[in-house]
């Protein structure tokens, strides 16, 4: 006898898959040509996470009825779960040549298509769905996240305004468009969405952690720290979870508790650069040479939309004009007339300062997104996403003078780059640079706030072995923090 959906149906909803699964078998081997036992079994493989035999019996399926659309949608979740985008989207078209207005199906499908590296086609699906059903706040939700993830910003935030107008009681979709004006940098408006994001569903943890991270911004720390408890609560091994929250407990001055958290951020992740990283800024332990690439990427990416105003209001920071003049000063040069690097060049602050005296200007920087308001600004001649060390490395260009401010902050081992610096340098150039200056014997130290010091004799000793001379060394604060002045200095060398 047949098992039919019956038997199947209700051993299901007792729980019992195992013995589902076996009906399931039974019917198709009894009956291998009816397309709906073979649906039936991928229905019990699909409540058992078996996403081999889900994809298995439903491409059975739609060999035997290829109109079959649910077969086409659950063969394409289930190569979805497989990591086997590219099959996946091939399914998932399937399923809108036969639904083309399927909102599911385009929303599924534009997931694949954005891990499977393609945002730009995942939008163009997205815009046909919303030529079909322009009211769908999901998929303007999906729309301004594909755009989010290709940098587009502002395109991304005007979507999730349009999602958000029609259904602003999705917790994911508050949180989608936080983290879109968060990377704008307006603040306050992404701080709302946080907010409404967690008072719908107090299980999204990534709106937590955001949320600690704009709160510890404007000194409501204890608010931070129950934020990331909170998530913490819910994601006890997040690793960034757990480094900003022993970061927040430093700024309270709980040293010993801070210490704690990136102790458990180790344990949980072993290998992690950023775990060992600030784990280091608290111990007597030898620092590792530079932070994390990885890192530094994330941070700055994250703090693109915000970083001129940042730095210019809040920390005070007015490097770059400094520097600019103390180039101007050693170079002796007419406007237009130098070939000019800008290491680590962010958003362009020092570009500015420096682009009158350069015929040529050249900036270079790991953060995509700071990269983009840079060429936004129309300074530079040419980018290049690359860390410092490699495009240095790789580089066959000469200059007449290299520029870096801010950057040495987050290396603390300067030898290699001195020595590439000095081989790209014309003779007679100048490398013009700012650093935390440490006043203690050794070289260099990694200080509680996850920045590098420097001291003058170690500036000395690695600029000379490079082959390069220490001209001129200006003692000046390089930023505010905590309303105190940091202390640093502005140097200017020349190769000979």
């Amino acid at each position: 006898m047949n098992p039919d959906a019956t038997d199947i149906g209700a051993l299901i909803s007792a729980g019992r898959l195992a013995e589902a699964r076996m009906l399931a078998e039974r019917a198709c081997g009894l009956a291998p040509d009816d397309p709906g036992t073979w649906y039936l079994r991928a229905a019990v493989s699909a409540e058992m996470g078996d996403w081999d035999d889900v994809a298995g019996c439903c491409r059975q399926v739609v060999a035997l009825a290829p109109d079959h659309t649910e077969a086409w949608f659950n063969l394409a979740v289930a190569l979805a779960n497989l990591h086997r985008h590219a099959e996946a989207v091939a399914a998932f078209e399937e399923v809108l040549k036969r639904e083309p207005g399927s909102a599911p199906a385009c929303l599924a499908l534009a997931s694949c298509l954005k891990k499977d590296g393609r945002p730009e086609a995942a939008i163009e699906v997205l815009g046909r769905a919303l030529s079909v059903v322009p009211d769908d706040a999901r998929l303007h939700a999906a729309h301004a996240d594909a755009l989010h993830q290709l940098g587009h910003n502002e395109a991304a935030a005007a979507s999730y305004a349009t999602a958000l107008r029609l259904d602003p009681a999705q917790a994911p979709i508050q949180y989608g468009a936080g983290c879109v004006l968060q990377a704008l940098g307006r603040q306050a408006e992404a701080q709302s969405c946080f907010e409404a994001a967690v008072r719908l569903d107090p299980r999204i943890a990534g709106a937590y952690g955001r949320l600690g991270s704009i709160y510890g911004d404007l000194g409501r720390r204890e608010d931070a720290l129950r934020c990331f408890e909170r998530l913490l609560a819910l994601e006890p091994t997040n690793l960034t979870g757990l480094i900003n929250y022993g970061f927040a407990l430093q700024v309270a001055g709980r040293q010993d508790e801070a210490a704690t958290q990136y102790q458990r951020a180790l344990q949980a992740h072993p290998d992690s650069e950023l775990a060992r990283y600030f784990v280091a800024t608290l111990s007597a332990e030898a620092p590792p040479g530079q932070a994390p690439a990885s890192y530094m990427k994330d941070l700055f990416d994250n703090y693109a939309g915000r970083f001129d105003q940042h730095l210019v209001e809040t920390l005070e920071y007015r490097v770059p004009e400094a520097m600019g003049a103390a180039l101007r000063e050693a170079a002796g040069a007419t406007a237009g007339s130098m070939r000019i690097l800008d290491l680590g060049c962010g958003t362009g602050l020092s570009g500015a300062a420096v682009q009158d005296l350069a015929c040529r200007l050249v900036g270079v920087d790991l953060s995509r997104r700071m990269l983009d308001v840079a060429r936004d600004k129309g300074i530079y001649d040419e980018l290049h996403e690359a860390e410092i060390g490699e495009f240095l490395a790789v580089s066959q260009e000469s200059f007449d003078a290299v520029v870096a401010t801010d950057v040495f902050v987050y290396i603390g081992d300067l030898e290699p780059i001195m020595a590439r610096v000095a081989a790209l340098l014309m003779p007679g150039g100048l490398f013009v640079f700012s650093e935390e200056r440490h006043e203690g014997e050794s070289g260099y130290v990694l200080r509680p706030s996850g920045r590098y010091a420097h001291s003058r004799a170690y500036v000395h000793a690695v600029a000379g072995a490079a082959g390069l001379v220490v001209e001129r060394i200006e003692d000046r604060p390089i930023r505010v923090h905590m309303n105190q002045p940091i202390a640093g200095d502005l140097y200017v060398l020349r190769r000979p």
